[in-house]
């Protein structure tokens, strides 16, 4: 069996470049964890989420995140926008932002 002219240094290539791709893709990530798992009439309905840009599978370090160009919900087709009520903080020294909502009913 015998290979195409080229085949080799196109296929050296690719390994290469999906290597690289790979490698950035598991670096950095988004945390958006609620102040409660669920929210019920016991739990109240206001909930506080921590905004913190990391690398979460190695607890860390916190990177600098800026102020978001949005951020919301949406809920049966009807966006809600929420950026009003970020407020900026600092985690390990980098800006990071906390959002306090209230959930008018479930699933919404």
């Amino acid at each position: 069996m015998s290979l195409p002219c080229g085949f080799l240094p196109k296929l050296a290539l690719t390994l290469v470049f999906s290597t690289a791709v790979v490698g950035t893709a598991q670096a950095h990530f988004q945390k958006m964890i609620p102040s409660a798992n669920v929210v019920d009439q016991n739990s109240g309905t206001q909930v506080t989420f921590d905004l913190t840009f990391t690398h979460p599978m190695t607890n860390g370090p916190a990177m600098e995140m800026v102020t978001p160009l949005q951020f919301g919900v949406q809920h049966n087709g009807e966006k809600t926008d929420l950026l009003s009520s970020l407020t900026a903080k600092t985690v390990d020294g980098k800006g990071a932002f906390d959002a306090k909502t209230t959930i008018k009913a479930p699933g919404g």
